[in-house]
């Protein structure tokens, strides 16, 4: 049961049944067990560990702090350790890659036409989409959809990863969009862009794959083509993160909650959409800039190693909140020579949110040639050599060039 299901339990709101006391209870005492965890503190998470030969080991990890993204940490703000043995970050060549070699980040900006049929205010909203293309794109791909009444949401255009891309000024297509139905299919609109953030991300040949929706609507959803409880259950099987822009005044419920679970951008009126745009794209980045690739040099030589790694974060006291988690990989035939540089391949599974452990040559010391099924569940995929489409790693102490 994801957090959200849970306080919706909690509060004895859950729409899909009548909610048993003794449910409850049990949800409640989940939550007041494991209420830091939930609700705040530094927390770091494990995406996936890799291993390979020679002697290479990498972590994908994300960083937050009560919920909300911590980006840019330096390499010394994290420490590696096996079994129970703080590494040296030195003589291991701890460093941190560019998350985007091994990770795909694609982001769906879906935006409603229904108050927008006058020519003015489709001129507000095509200029404040075509500045959040703009930014969001230096680091992954964005596809723009919109949607009224009808059934069937529109892709109106597509923008590859481009980091020195100028991009549009506006996105001229919503200015050529005829208005097709006055009522707002906002769920059902929500499920198609869902549905084809997952076909973009399917095709990504990176084994962790990322998935933001940003929703832009003026209400609440009028069509009813899709059920309350059949959105609500859509939404808590999904691993995409969810972003909500609005406008301060409009009608809302509770949707806006759910679709906001990733962080909410209210605009102050309707001549103020560019404002919430960008602030809704620096939240997109922010997003994105919470994962972290470690890479190292293993001192082990066989076995099955435990990995633990520690983040540190500084807080407005100047001390540093901790976190950790544990893993394992395999060091069976490690051996010297190993250029950290070279992160190991990662094992893309079925599930695209997440990869298991892989193991086998890291790219210093075998081919990058794929088996050519990419999709193939739990099939090896080797880190693609940075690119024109790849973001490089800031220009800041601690990470790699």
């Amino acid at each position: 049961m994801g957090v959200e299901a849970l306080l919706r339990l909690v509060a004895g709101r859950d729409k899909r049944g009548p909610v048993r006391e003794q449910a409850s209870i049990a949800a409640l005492a989940l939550v007041l067990a494991t209420g830091c965890q939930l609700f705040g503190g530094v927390r770091i998470h494990e995406i996936a560990v890799a291993s390979g030969k020679p002697s290479n080991v990498a972590v994908i990890a994300s960083v937050t702090r009560d919920g909300k993204p911590v980006a840019d940490l330096p390499r010394s703000a994290f420490r590696v350790e096996e079994n129970g043995q703080k590494l040296d970050p030195l003589s291991t060549h701890l460093q941190l890659l560019s998350p985007a070699l091994v990770t795909g980040f694609q982001t769906v900006l879906l935006l409603d036409l229904n108050d927008a049929s006058s020519e003015s205010r489709r001129k507000q909203l095509a200029k404040a989409a075509g500045a959040f293309v703009r930014r969001v794109r230096r680091r992954q791909g964005v596809t723009v959809m919109v949607f009224d009444g009808a059934a069937k949401a529109r892709v109106v255009s597509e923008y590859s990863p481009e980091p020195h891309a100028a991009g549009p000024d506006q996105l001229d297509e919503l200015l050529k969009l005829p208005a097709r139905d006055p009522s707002r299919n906002l769920r059902g609109a929500v499920k198609q862009a869902l549905q084809a953030l997952d076909a973009r991300l399917d095709g990504s040949r990176r084994p962790v794959r990322r998935g933001t929706l940003v929703t832009f609507t003026r209400g609440p959803d009028l069509a009813g083509r899709v059920a309350s409880n059949d959105f609500e259950a859509l939404l808590d099987d999904s691993d995409d993160q969810l972003v909500y822009i609005g406008v301060t005044g409009d009608p809302i419920d509770e949707d806006a909650d759910t679709l906001g679970s990733a962080g909410r951008v209210m605009s102050q009126g309707k001549d103020t959409l560019a404002i919430a745009f960008d602030e809704a794209a620096s939240l997109v980045s922010r997003l994105a800039g919470k994962y972290y690739l470690l890479s190292y040099c293993s001192p082990a030589r066989a076995g099955k190693p435990m990995l633990r790694v520690t983040v540190a974060v500084p807080n407005t006291d100047g001390d540093d909140e901790t976190d950790s988690f544990e893993s394992s990989f395999d060091a069976k035939g490690f051996f010297p020579g190993c250029k950290s540089s070279s992160p190991p391949r990662f094992a893309r599974t079925s599930k695209r949110g997440s990869a298991t452990t892989g193991s086998g040559s890291s790219p210093s010391a075998a081919s990058h040639q794929s088996s050519g099924v990419v999709n193939q569940p739990s099939e090896p995929i080797p880190v693609e050599p940075p690119d024109e489409h790849v973001v490089p790693p800031p220009d800041k102490p601690g990470y790699a060039p």
